[in-house]
């Protein structure tokens, strides 16, 4: 069986719900303008290819099962 609230339950979630309110107050304020990106470029390599590489320089044992139910 389950004890009703206590009072510093219920302090808690007023204080949570009034956080709750301040977030929400905030973000209704918030100024949202559009990005201007630049052109895309053709050629050129990507950045992050060395990472890539990186990644897959690593082993990974994989197992695949085909054919089973439950």
């Amino acid at each position: 069986m389950t004890q009703p609230p206590s009072a510093d339950d219920s302090a808690d979630l007023a204080a949570a719900a009034g956080d709750v309110a301040a977030a929400a107050a905030n973000l209704a304020s918030a100024t949202v303008q559009p990005v201007a990106f630049g052109p895309l470029t053709v050629g050129g390599e990507a950045e992050g290819r060395h990472n890539l590489d990186l990644l897959l320089d690593v082993e990974i044992p994989v197992a695949v099962e085909v054919g089973r139910t439950e």
